[in-house]
């Protein structure tokens, strides 16, 4: 059975580093395995690469070439790549019943945007006879803060819709982690409690403001008040800082209610993200902390379930018992 992983997620989620893990993990349990790295951008590497898009084109070269910039010129490689479907034919034809491993570039475009990857994993399917999984990956330090990962999601989401493959999200760099404390409403996707951190993320901003024009507002007092138990004012000059104050108080009063609205929208916006991931149902992950090996194991499992590893190995028969 020919598998194929395709490694996707942003620049910086650990997608090279996860290659490197996945390959040698999977040569200790004695699965033979093949790194192939599609990042016409890259530098160095972890892992013993197999096949390398940078023999055929690379970025540098079209930067100069076509006279285009960093991203331009990896969508162009990108789109060479599948106009060469001879060169994938050679690399990969040695290659019967190994497990391949795609390590992709980490413009998020090309997964939630472009049909570049959709094609390249078709072709693999159809034309090369691999049973394909997406993966997502996705740094840990996004559950930092609700907003941030409810945008990851929401692009694990449109990467799941756009391959239309068999996926898998993974949350990386979990071993970088202080605790698991309140993990699991990451990796189960609980909307309620993300709507209602964010909520509260802009309640206090508004809460803030609203103390800090309390302060100014009570200093503006004091300070009047000592002025004018020192010096007799006349009643003109009284009436003008009072006029002065109760203007204050106004301008105050209308930017509150102003942060007020923007929360009213803010929230509105979030919870209608938060039921349109509800809507799809599609969306969890997996952690991994690639200093264990069974979270290592675990998420090689969820792979293997998905490709439906091992499915057409033909059951043992037992043998008979000798009888006397």
């Amino acid at each position: 059975m020919r598998i194929a992983q395709i490694v996707c997620g942003p620049a910086g989620c650990g997608k090279s580093t996860f290659c490197n893990i996945m390959y040698e993990h999977l040569r200790i349990n004695k699965r033979i395995a093949h790194v192939m790295n599609l990042d016409p951008a890259a530098e160095t590497f972890k892992y013993p690469v197999t096949m390398d898009i940078r023999s055929i084109i690379n970025v540098q070269q079209t930067m100069e070439k076509q006279k285009l910039g960093p991203n331009g010129s990896l969508v162009y490689c990108m789109e060479y790549l599948l106009e060469r479907e001879d060169w994938l034919h050679e690399q990969l034809d040695g290659y019967d019943d190994d497990y391949l491993i795609l390590d992709m570039p980490g413009q998020i475009e090309l997964y939630t945007h472009m049909d570049i990857i959709r094609q390249l994993a078709h072709f693999l399917q159809d034309k090369l006879g691999y049973h394909v999984c997406a993966l997502y990956l996705l740094d840990s330090h996004f559950i930092t803060d609700a907003a941030k990962f409810v945008s990851g999601a929401l692009s694990a989401l449109s990467a799941m819709i756009q391959l239309e493959v068999p996926h898998l999200n993974v949350l990386t760099k979990c071993d970088l982690l202080s605790g698991r404390e309140g993990l699991d409403q990451f990796l189960d996707l609980n909307t309620a409690a993300l709507l209602e951190q964010m909520d509260a993320a802009m309640g206090s901003s508004v809460l803030t403001y609203e103390s800090k024009q309390r302060d100014i507002s009570s200093q503006s007092s004091s300070s009047q008040s000592q002025s004018s138990s020192s010096s007799s004012q006349s009643s003109s000059s009284t009436s003008s800082s009072s006029s002065s104050q109760s203007s204050s108080s106004s301008s105050s009063q209308s930017n509150v209610t102003k942060l007020n609205m923007r929360r009213e929208k803010f929230h509105r916006l979030n919870r209608a993200l938060c039921e349109l991931m509800d809507e799809y149902s599609l969306v969890s992950f997996v952690p991994l902390d690639i200093t264990d090996e069974e979270s290592i194991e675990r998420v090689l499992m969820h792979i293997d379930t998905a490709t439906q590893y091992g499915e057409d190995v033909e059951p043992r028969e037992p043998k008979d018992e000798e009888t006397e």
